[in-house]
C-alpha cells in the first residue's frame, strides 16, 4: 500500500526523519538536510519565494522515498522543481527502499503525487544523474520522458597518486606545473592551506566569492553571485553543515601569505565534490594557480583513500584531462497548461540565444 505525505515546510519532524536515513542512504551531497535546509533559508525564501513540497512516499509503512520539490514562481509561472536551484548540482530523489520497478506502477505512482502537490503550470526536473547508486536508477530519468541537457566528469580513483601522476598525459601537465611552480619561487613562498579555524573559512569563502564575481565581470556573463542571498548561503555554509555527514571542504594557495586561489567543496561518503574553485584571475593566471590548487587537492584525494573525485557540472575542457568518466545529467520538462506551453517556448528560446552572442545583449533573459 502507498502512502504520502507532504511537507510545506520545514518542520522537526521532517527533519529527524530526513535525519534518520541520511547514514545509509544518502547519496548526493544536495540531498543532504542541512544543506538544503540551509539553502531554503538563505537563497529560496528570500531570492525565489519558493514554496516546499517535500514528499514521503510510504509502501507498506515504510519510508521509501523522499523526493524534495518545490514550487518557484518565474516570469508569473508557476514551475516544478527539484529544491536547490542553481546551487545544486545534482538532483534526484533519495531512494531508501527501491521497490518501483516498472512503468506502470510509476506511473500510477507519479499521478498520485501530482495531485498531492500543489498547483503549477509545467514541471521542469533538471540536472538528474540516471545512476543513483550502484543497481539503483533514478526513476524520474528512466521512466519519464527526459533529454541529455548537462554532463558532469569524474575521477574514479583505483591506483596511488604515483601511478596516476606517472601516466602520459597527467606527466606532461605536471611538468607544466613544476615549471610554473619554479616562476611563483622567483616571486615568493608558495603555501597550500587547508583552514583550522571560522575566521581562516571565512576569509577564503569571501576571497572565492570576490574572485568569481571579477571573472564573471570579465567573461561579461551574468553574475551567480550578485545576490546577497547567494552570496550568505556560502558564507554560512560551513556552520550550517556542522552537523551533518555531508562535510564543507575549504582551501586556498598563497603567494607570500597573500590568498591566489580558493577552492569551496564537500566530502560525502568518500567522494570528493570539486564545486567552487577560483582565482586571482587579473593578477595570477598566467601562472595556472587555479590547476596547482587543483593538483593539491588531487593528491590529497588519492592519500586519504577517497573512491572518486567528481568535478560536478560543467563541460570545461581541463577536467577531460583528469577524469575517466563521463555522466550526462537529464531533463523532464512538460507544460501542464498554456502558461506551461508558453514557459517552455521561453526555455527553447533561452537556449538557442546562449549559444549565440545577443544573449549576452539581452538582460531579460539572462535572469
Amino acid at each position: 500500500m502507498i502512502n504520502l505525505e507532504l511537507y510545506n515546510e520545514f518542520n522537526s519532524e521532517l527533519e529527524d526523519k530526513w535525519l534518520a536515513i541520511e547514514n545509509d542512504f544518502l547519496k548526493n551531497p544536495f540531498n543532504s538536510f542541512y544543506w538544503i535546509f540551509h539553502w531554503y533559508n538563505t537563497v529560496g525564501i528570500n531570492s525565489l519565494k519558493l514554496k516546499p513540497q517535500i514528499v514521503l512516499l510510504y509502501n507498506d509503512n515504510i519510508l521509501s522515498y523522499i523526493l524534495p520539490f518545490c514550487v518557484i514562481e518565474r516570469k508569473g509561472i508557476k514551475v516544478l522543481e527539484w529544491i536547490g536551484d542553481i546551487q545544486s548540482d545534482y538532483c534526484s530523489p533519495i531512494v531508501i527502499n527501491n521497490f518501483i520497478d516498472n512503468q506502470n506502477d510509476f506511473e500510477k505512482i507519479w499521478h498520485k503525487i501530482l495531485l498531492k502537490l500543489e498547483k503549477f503550470d509545467v514541471i521542469n526536473l533538471n540536472r538528474q544523474p540516471i545512476q543513483i547508486d550502484f543497481g539503483i536508477k533514478n526513476p524520474f530519468v528512466i521512466y519519464l520522458k527526459n533529454k541529455a541537457h548537462d554532463i558532469s566528469y569524474q575521477l574514479n580513483i583505483n591506483n596511488t597518486w604515483e601511478e596516476f601522476s606517472n601516466e602520459k598525459k597527467k606527466k606532461k601537465i605536471l611538468y607544466d606545473s613544476n615549471r610554473q611552480k619554479r616562476r611563483i619561487n622567483e616571486k615568493g613562498i608558495i603555501k597550500f592551506l587547508i583552514p583550522e579555524s571560522n575566521t581562516k573559512n571565512k576569509e577564503i569563502i569571501k576571497e572565492m566569492i570576490k574572485f568569481k564575481r571579477t571573472r564573471y565581470k570579465l567573461m561579461k556573463v551574468t553574475d551567480l553571485l550578485s545576490s546577497q542571498h547567494s552570496r550568505n548561503f556560502y558564507l554560512g555554509l560551513n556552520s550550517a553543515l556542522e552537523k551533518g555527514i555531508l562535510k564543507l571542504h575549504l582551501s586556498a594557495l598563497l603567494i607570500n601569505d597573500k590568498i591566489v586561489a580558493t577552492h569551496l567543496g564537500t566530502i560525502l561518503n568518500e567522494n570528493f565534490y570539486y564545486l567552487m574553485p577560483s582565482n586571482d584571475f587579473n593578477d595570477w593566471k598566467k601562472y595556472s594557480v587555479g590547476r596547482l590548487l587543483l593538483e593539491e587537492l588531487l593528491k590529497i584525494s588519492f592519500e586519504q583513500n577517497f573512491k572518486v573525485f567528481d568535478f560536478s557540472i560543467g563541460d570545461e575542457s581541463y577536467k577531460k584531462n583528469w577524469c575517466n568518466q563521463k555522466t550526462e545529467l537529464y531533463q523532464h520538462i512538460k507544460p501542464i497548461n498554456f502558461k506551461g506551453i508558453i514557459y517552455v517556448l521561453f526555455l527553447k528560446m533561452k537556449n538557442i540565444l546562449i549559444k549565440s552572442n545577443f544573449w549576452k545583449k539581452i538582460k531579460f533573459f539572462r535572469k
